[in-house]
């Protein structure tokens, strides 16, 4: 028995490594998943950029308790998406979601995740801003070589699933779950049809498909 643990443990570990998975989480987040979360952040090196594919980002920017907040405050540059706060996908995203939460509880969440940005943005951070009106499916925060997974299923709060933190490979950068997610996140930021938002005048700047302005609206 204790040679097929050791063996059947043995093969966990690999596939784990195999996918470049270095750490999960069940939503609950017991008191040894804290801790085992808390280890995992302080032995990331200081941040120099991020990206965040997100809904409202106010479990990743604004609660206290998220363990992202203190590296995405201390990045050089970020760049963040959100759900349109007037868009009609955030509204099916409401629909579906228990009655307590709305979309204007939602709205409220996206503006305070906007605040948290534009204050980071006052401090000297490099912030980009923009919102996709789709209805989202994975939750991605990429902070250097380590990126943060969660699934949006529908009819539940993002912060109610597991999450999934994969590490970039070094020796092997095709090997592992980092890389796509990575592209994911970053194929979605460089489609032209999500607009962008001007902190200085609350606008939402469009632009087509050569990156030049195209239109502006206001939030």
């Amino acid at each position: 028995n204790l040679a097929k643990h050791a063996w059947d443990d043995r093969h966990h570990v690999q596939m784990a490594r195999t996918a470049a998975l270095v750490y999960t989480r069940s939503a609950s987040r017991s008191r040894m998943a804290r801790w085992r979360e808390r280890r995992l952040m302080k032995r990331l090196p200081a941040v120099r950029d991020a990206v965040v594919l997100t809904s409202t980002g106010f479990d990743t920017f604004v609660e206290e308790s998220s363990p992202l907040r203190g590296p995405l405050e201390g990045a050089y540059e970020l760049r963040v998406m959100l759900a349109n706060p007037v868009g009609e996908a955030l509204r099916r995203r409401a629909d579906s979601l228990p009655p307590d939460i709305t979309v204007l509880s939602l709205q409220t969440e996206i503006e305070a995740s906007i605040a948290f940005l534009a204050n980071l943005r006052k401090r000297g951070t490099k912030v980009a801003l923009k919102f996709y009106d789709q209805m989202p499916f994975w939750k991605v925060a990429v902070l250097g070589d380590h990126a943060w997974v969660q699934f949006c299923h529908p009819g539940f709060p993002v912060s109610e699933q597991p999450e999934y933190v994969f590490a970039l490979h070094e020796d092997n950068p095709r090997q592992g779950l980092f890389v796509p997610f990575y592209v994911h996140a970053l194929e979605r930021w460089n489609e032209p049809a999500h607009p962008e938002y001007d902190f200085d005048r609350n606008e939402l700047v469009y632009r087509d498909a050569a990156g030049n302005e195209a239109a502006r609206a206001p939030l």
